[in-house]
Parts: C-alpha cells; sequence; structure tokens
C-alpha cells in the first residue's frame, strides 16, 4: 500500500512559515516492525528540505511554492517543479459533519496508517568507489492532535518527467481512502536500527 500527501505545513522550530510539502511513501516491514518509506518528497522550503533530508534521510528536493486551493467542497492540490507538474489531488468531502458522526473518523486514519516512519538515509562517499554510510532509522510520531477532520472521495495523478523517469508508474489502481486534516504532531528524536 502506498500514501500521498499533499499539504500546507510549518514546522517550529526550524520554520514558522508555511510552505508547501508533498510526498508518497511506501508501506514497508523490518523485522516485526510495519511503517512508511519515503521514496520522493518535496518541499518548498529550503529550511525544511534540508531537516527531511540531512536528519532524518527522506530525498527530499525542492519544488514550486503553492498552496492549497478550496472551492466549496472541494479541495484541489497539486506539486510542480519549475512548471513540471508532478502530482495532483482532488478531494471532495462526503462525511457529515463532526456533530452529526455514528463514528470517529480519525481512529479509521490512524489504523488505516498504522506505523511511523522506516527511512533509509544515504550519504555518498566523497572518495571515488568509498562506501557511502547507509543507516535504516526509525522515525516515530507522537502526540498527533486533530483539530478538524474530514473523509471523502480523492483522485491522485502522478505526473511523467524525464527528472523521475519512474514516478507515474506509482499512480494507484484503487484509492482505499481519502482524507483531509488540519492536524499537529511532534517528530522527536529517531533511531538508527541498523548502521551499515
Amino acid at each position: 500500500m502506498c500514501l500521498a500527501w499533499l499539504g500546507d505545513l510549518s514546522q517550529p522550530p526550524h520554520t514558522f512559515e508555511f510552505y508547501h510539502e508533498v510526498l508518497t511513501a511506501i508501506q514497508v516491514q523490518y523485522k516485526n516492525m510495519t511503517g512508511w518509506c519515503i521514496n520522493y518528497i518535496w518541499t518548498s522550503n529550503d529550511q525544511a528540505m534540508l531537516f527531511a533530508r540531512e536528519l532524518y534521510g527522506w530525498p527530499a528536493q525542492l519544488c514550486d511554492d503553492e498552496r492549497l486551493k478550496y472551492y466549496g467542497s472541494q479541495i484541489l492540490g497539486e506539486c510542480n517543479r519549475a512548471g513540471v507538474r508532478l502530482m495532483r489531488i482532488v478531494f471532495s468531502v462526503n462525511s457529515p459533519p463532526p456533530s452529526k458522526r455514528e463514528a470517529s473518523l480519525e481512529k479509521d486514519f490512524l489504523n488505516l496508517l498504522e506505523g511511523d516512519f522506516l527511512q533509509i538515509r544515504k550519504i555518498p562517499s566523497p572518495e571515488k568507489g568509498g562506501k557511502p554510510l547507509r543507516q535504516l532509522i526509525h522515525i516515530p510520531v507522537v502526540d498527533f492532535r486533530c483539530h478538524e477532520f474530514w473523509k471523502g472521495e480523492g483522485t491522485v495523478e502522478l505526473g511523467k518527467s524525464g527528472y523521475y523517469p519512474n514516478l507515474h508508474r506509482m499512480n494507484p489502481t484503487e484509492i482505499v481512502a481519502a482524507y483531509f486534516a488540519r492536524a499537529e504532531w511532534i517528530v522527536p528524536y529517531s533511531k538508527i536500527l541498523l548502521d551499515d
């Protein structure tokens, strides 16, 4: 199973301003742990990009600075890099308002996305033929708090790009679920599970 994420975020203390962040992740397993490995990630903020890439090994690159667009009960998000579209998500709300819900949507969401991040951080060697540094990092997410949460119908389109020749191959064959959230969480210190 894969995850497509597109949103406007701020991550104090390294960035208080809002920036655009887009990613895809693949569900993975290591020993008895199930989690998510980010294979593509773009951010419109260089501080967030360096934080993600250097600390956690997420393969972050810059994208154009865009914001989510709201049209009634529909939300449109795009990721473009130098004018080339890499991802487009359209979300339409179909869940009742919180006071009319029979069950918690947040629990369904958290059960579906259960697991922390399990990321391979690879740093090339400066020497010709040198061995790169490779680490498997467990990156937990804690204190997830949701301020607004909606379920709906969604579409995901991944673009064709010479710079990312395999990205479009991740276009979904089935959308399991689509959600919109205004939330906050903490990414604390991580743990190196494997150091090669």
